[in-house]
């Protein structure tokens, strides 16, 4: 059985004027960088890495993720936009590989095993992605790396979990790379899942913060408000935001376009509560996505 027990990092978490950073559980096991505990700038983007994609800096009651942005359809996004991630799911039908002399893992108890990719696979693709079985064994898990096997694209899987179930040739997997890794405006239809809001201009190819919890001032609203009357829900709409749908006609009201949008958060009530938001401004918002 192999183990990345050895290679696993744990850290304190040093307050420091009410927040902290926290590295993900895979740290170490990519490139073992040397820790980045820094209390960090949210507002700012930079050319380089500087902490693990998903390191989570929390700043007492808001949330904060970091990772990579790269647009497809604009160099740069200011602060107030909807962000999605470019990860996709892979299904793998009859894909587990048993326990053998050259294929490893995969035994009762252990926490690695092979899967049988069919195509070329990077190493690290799935750091701090997710797996789901079906088969012998059903379950979901975090997956903490993984690298090639060998030539015959077999790709090696380390969980953080131990299998209950040894792996048969006959189980169906389905493999989700990490949703911060690569990190986009709106990809020409609300398709891709919405994972936080821009608080910076966001520049293609650099690393930065978005933020997934907490009051932020939305600067980027849809059209009009739609919506009649009390505190609104708030939901994203091509990288922009707008209020619920309410008794009000309009380009998502009573529209099947509400029914493919995504919740963010709710608006924060205006000084007559009993009012619509005024988007005129850069709306508070209590966003919803990530705690």
């Amino acid at each position: 059985m192999t183990t990345l027990t050895e290679r696993y990092f744990n850290h304190k978490l040093i307050n420091h004027n009410g927040g902290h950073v926290e590295l993900p559980p895979w740290y170490g096991l990519v490139g073992g960088e040397t820790p980045n505990l820094k209390i960090p700038d949210p507002y700012t983007s930079e050319s380089a890495q500087t902490y693990p994609i998903e390191t989570v800096y929390r700043d007492f009651g808001r949330t904060f993720v970091y990772g990579k942005y790269d647009s497809t359809l604009n160099s740069a996004r200011t602060a107030g936009y909807g962000v999605v991630t470019t990860a996709r799911y892979k299904d793998l039908a009859n894909s587990g590989l048993v326990h053998s002399a050259t294929v490893l893992g995969g035994e009762v108890g252990d926490t690695d095993f092979t899967l049988n990719y069919a195509t070329t696979c990077a190493v690290h693709k799935y750091a701090g992605g997710y797996l789901g079985a079906k088969g012998g064994s059903y379950f979901s898990c975090r997956i903490l790396d993984n690298d090639v096997q060998d030539a015959s694209n077999y790709v090696h899987l380390y969980l953080d979990r131990a299998l209950t179930v040894a792996v048969a040739t006959t189980d169906d997997y389905v493999l989700m790379e990490n949703p911060y890794a690569v990190m986009d405006w709106y990809i020409t239809a609300d398709t891709a899942p919405y994972i936080g809001v821009t608080v910076c201009t966001m520049v293609a190819s650099y690393w930065s913060w978005i933020q997934t919890w907490g009051i932020h001032m939305m600067c980027s609203t849809y059209n009009s408000f739609e919506g009649a009357d009390r505190i609104q829900g708030v939901c994203f709409y091509h990288g922009s935001f707008q209020g619920f749908a309410s008794a009000t006609s309009g380009a998502i009201a009573n529209s099947e376009v509400f029914g493919a949008c995504q919740i963010a958060g709710v608006f924060a009530a205006g000084s007559d509560p009993s009012s619509p938001a005024d988007v005129s401004i850069a709306y508070p918002v209590y966003l919803m996505i990530r705690p």
